[in-house]
């Protein structure tokens, strides 16, 4: 049976595992540090599920003021795919959100991934129908 529950730092090994699989993995972004202060600030911004002790799926939650939060890193282990579990999380996430006041949630997906536009299309989301490209400064 899986279980939804709050990232904790002995977690890090296999989220790390998890985006690397999928192709996600920033060494900036996703790092250990950033992830241990994502949570220092509140708890419920990393989520994962986990099953029989093994971290399956992850998600970060990245307000974006206080009525709209931003799905980031969603992914699920590729042996699980296809099972109800990236739903099963979004479901959780939505109506988490909902009991804290946020009226939107929203994610970027690849414009060139029509099967992820799909999934998410499937899921209520509404596609902006442009494609973006982040860009980004370091701060030194």
């Amino acid at each position: 049976m899986s279980k939804i529950r709050p990232y904790q730092l002995n977690d890090y090994s296999q989220v790390k595992t998890i985006l690397k699989e999928a192709e996600l993995f920033d060494s900036v972004w996703d790092s250990e540090m950033n992830l241990k202060e994502m949570i220092n600030k509140n708890p419920m911004n990393i989520l994962v599920v986990s099953e029989k002790g093994e971290i399956i799926a992850c998600v970060y939650l990245i307000p974006f003021g206080t009525k709209i939060v931003n799905l980031f890193r969603l992914t699920v282990r590729k042996k699980y795919r296809n099972q109800g579990i990236a739903t099963t999380l979004i479901d959780y996430v939505e109506k988490f959100l909902k009991s804290k006041g946020v009226i939107e949630m929203g994610l970027y997906v690849n414009a060139d991934n029509q099967t992820l536009e799909q999934f998410y299309k499937k899921r209520q989301f509404t596609a902006s129908g442009n494609k973006y490209i982040y860009m980004w400064k370091e701060l030194k």
